[in-house]
């Protein structure tokens, strides 16, 4: 079918090279469909004479092709900032979750200190603080360690560290 007997609501160059033209043509259910030509119609080919009288000579065709391609980049700019606000929004939730994770696991409750209170003296726990207090890498001499490992209660032990480290 010739570009003649069709409607042509817009035409733009299609590659790099200018050498395909797309023309969009309203077909007779009134929707619009896609037609790729080659772009070096002959003078007198009844596909160009059709484009010239539709108004999409050599001149117009750069013209709406710059409009094009504008609209695409401003479409594609549009849903890249979109997908990067979206992720962006995705990330500040997860840190927001995890700084109040962090907030809630730090505060002292009364289920925390009721923990230590009744385990202050729990023969079990205090072999397990003490081994994780020597196991840590911290700036303690040896007298503190030897303290540590002689204490009594849980809070024996901390404040074994807290004078070691107030020391520092």
């Amino acid at each position: 079918m010739s570009l003649s007997e069709c409607e042509i609501v817009d035409a733009y160059y299609f590659d790099e090279k200018f050498s395909t033209i797309q023309v969009l043509i309203k077909g007779a259910d009134g929707k619009t469909y896609p037609r790729v030509i080659p772009s070096n119609l002959k003078e007198n080919d009844p596909d160009r004479l059709a484009l010239d009288a539709a108004g999409f000579d050599k001149v117009s065709l750069v013209e709406t092709t710059a409009t094009f391609r504008k609209n695409q980049s401003l479409v594609y700019n549009s849903n890249l900032d979109l997908s990067v606000q979206r992720q962006l929004e995705k990330e500040r939730l997860e840190i927001s979750v995890q700084q109040q994770m962090v907030k809630e696991s730090l505060k002292i409750n009364d289920v925390m200190f009721d923990a230590l209170l009744s385990n202050n003296s729990n023969k079990e726990v205090l072999f397990q603080l003490k081994l994780w207090t020597l196991g840590k890498e911290l700036d303690i001499d040896k007298k503190v360690k030897s303290k540590i490992r002689k204490a009594k209660s849980l809070f024996e032990i901390f404040s074994f560290i807290n004078d070691a480290l107030k020391e520092k």
